[in-house]
């Protein structure tokens, strides 16, 4: 099977620290955000339960995000 060429640009940016690094901060950054909205919104009744859960999913899902890419940076620090 051969790689196309968007895979073989994402494992460059996977092996490059300054892109980890950026998207790292980047993932928390949005993650941040939008846990931000869920306080703010939640407080004053602006968002339904659903809407909540579904925010709250996609931050989770942003924080396995930034967990996993800084996994993957501490790996190419630390080769083995």
């Amino acid at each position: 099977m051969r790689r196309s060429y968007l895979d073989n640009t994402m494992i460059i940016k996977l092996n490059d620290k300054k892109y980890l690094q950026d998207k790292i901060e980047e993932t928390l950054n949005e993650a941040d955000m939008i846990a931000e909205f869920i306080c703010e919104g939640g407080a004053e009744g602006v968002y339904t339960l659903r809407e909540l859960s579904k925010m709250q999913g996609q931050v989770d899902t942003l924080y396995s995000l930034s967990n996993a890419l800084e996994i993957r940076l501490n790996a190419l620090d630390n080769p083995q």
